[in-house]
């Protein structure tokens, strides 16, 4: 890859791909450069500029993005996108009145949008906002919007709800926009089941032995915040970033990279890795350079994910030990 990169492989729209392919890997380094020669030989320069657009943004280079978006034409990829990524970004940078005039600017090329609609009712108290009244009329337009777009405005028509203090219809509508998305991504419980199972496997006193026997890396960079949803760890997030030198990631998802590498979450898994000659300072270093792709160089990181806990796991030492009168009491009967 990086070889083609820097002979300048002439491969056309393919750069594309792999800039894709890049950037579902975590590399965004070389994602960027593939979207850039991808950029270099586009027959529609401004809409492949706009890819890299999206590219940024999902880099959380939420300015960079901004500043390429306001040099392409107001109608790429159209109006409505257009305002609509200049929104979000907004919205990103904590630009929240910049936001809503790009968002009602997208709503106005395309009325009833949901996630339009979406980013708004993140933005304030709607039940405050003369805005509740236009997403109510504009429920007839949502309604012929496809299902993920529908499911969104009826978040959005949830949150309007909640926002008033009626707590019935704003749960009839988030009812019903979680029955559209379910129809959109299934959800299979035996899969997520025996994931669960997995990570839990292979875990015993002997392995965290074997482990003991290979070098491993010192670092503090990342700070995991891992736990149920809605159980405040987005509290706890916000409230470790508000030191000057720690950044707030968010929700990254690359631990799931070293997971592949490694060819499992199981100890089992992690057994076999190093037996084929993978090593658990390779696994560390793969981590810490998706993070920096991530978030830079700088400081240390929230890393964020909810299932963390399916790729971490703590040494036996570390874990609450079981008092010993339950222990007795369950003895006794």
């Amino acid at each position: 890859m990086v070889t083609l990169l820097d002979e300048q492989a002439p491969i056309g729209e393919h750069w594309k791909t792999i800039s894709h392919l890049m950037q579902v890997s975590g590399e965004y380094t070389l994602a960027l450069r593939a979207i850039d020669a991808f950029i270099a030989s586009a027959a529609n320069p401004a809409m492949a500029r706009y890819s890299k657009v999206v590219l940024l943004t999902q880099a959380h280079r939420q300015q960079d993005a901004h500043d390429l978006l306001i040099q392409l034409p107001e109608n790429v990829p159209d109006r409505a996108g257009h305002a609509y990524v200049l929104g979000n970004i907004a919205l990103t940078l904590g630009h929240s009145d910049a936001a809503r005039g790009h968002l009602l600017n997208a709503l106005e090329h395309r009325p009833g949008w949901g996630p339009a609609w979406l980013s708004l009712a993140s933005t304030g108290n709607l039940a405050e906002d003369r805005m509740a009244e236009q997403m109510l009329a504009e429920a007839a337009a949502a309604e012929r919007q496809g299902p993920a777009d529908l499911a969104r405005y009826c978040y959005a028509r949830g949150k309007l709800h909640a926002d008033r203090k009626d707590p019935a219809a704003a749960f009839s509508a988030y009812l019903r926009g979680a029955a559209l998305l379910k129809s959109e991504t299934p959800y299979s419980r035996d899969a997520n089941a025996a994931n669960a199972l997995s990570a839990m496997t292979g875990f015993d006193a002997e392995f965290f032995k074997r482990m003991q026997t290979h070098a491993t890396a010192d670092t503090d960079r990342p700070i995991f915040v891992t736990g149920l949803p809605r159980s405040g760890t987005t509290l706890v997030e916000h409230i470790l970033a508000s030191h000057s030198q720690v950044h707030d990631g968010g929700e990254l998802n690359v631990i799931q990279h070293v997971a592949v590498t490694a060819g499992g979450v199981s100890g089992h898994a992690i057994d076999q890795y190093l037996a084929g000659g993978g090593t658990l300072i390779a696994l560390g270093d793969l981590y810490l350079h998706l993070l920096t792709e991530r978030a830079g160089s700088a400081g240390r990181i929230v890393d964020k994910t909810i299932d963390a806990s399916r790729y971490l796991r703590p040494n036996r030492d570390d874990l609450p030990q079981r008092p010993a009168h339950l222990d007795a009491a369950r003895s006794t009967g």
